[in-house]
């Protein structure tokens, strides 16, 4: 069974008539379907970030039809048609972008460290405008919950905006 299947059974229309107790362990099996899926996780970002910054070739290509769940709970990548492998300059210089948006508060000083680590990454922008580049590495190597705050409703709307205040020029 798929977790949306499950989380279907758990929480769907179906489940209108159950009795507390029923409720209750309902409840209980999400919380627990919640805390593998959490774990599960957790182990593939660990061993994307492995890939990236220890060994500097990764699967360029990880969507959820290449992760595989095997029935011993271990989780198998598969398909590697399409990888990169980074420089350990490249691998620094990512680990420098994503270490200063770890620490981000919007103090000037962050946001100068984190353009400064894109710019050591590669990444050039027509004006040099930093906190624009702040955005872009927020965008591109944390979250997009920047442009949402803003009301773009999606990623492509919140990067033609970031183009538009000061386009990259280098990627």
């Amino acid at each position: 069974k798929g977790f949306l299947q499950e989380l279907n059974e758990i929480v769907g229309e179906n489940n209108q008539n159950l009795s507390a107790v029923q409720k209750a362990m309902k409840a209980l099996q999400l919380a627990l379907m919640t805390r593998d899926a959490r774990k599960k996780l957790s182990l593939l970002l660990d061993a994307t970030g492995h890939q990236i910054f220890h060994d500097g070739l990764y699967n360029g290509d990880p969507h959820p039809g290449n992760i595989l769940v095997l029935d011993c709970g271990r989780l198998g990548l598969i398909d590697y048609g399409q990888t990169r492998t980074l420089t350990k300059h490249d691998r620094l210089a990512l680990a420098g972008v994503v270490a200063a948006l770890g620490k981000h508060n919007n103090h000037s000083h962050e946001i100068t460290e984190i353009s400064n680590a894109m710019q050591n990454l590669g990444f050039r922008s027509k004006d040099n405008n930093d906190e624009n580049m702040s955005n872009f590495a927020a965008l591109y190597f944390d979250s997009d919950a920047r442009g949402r705050k803003l009301g773009y409703a999606t990623p492509q709307k919140y990067l033609m905006h970031l183009n538009s205040v000061d386009p990259m020029t280098e990627v």
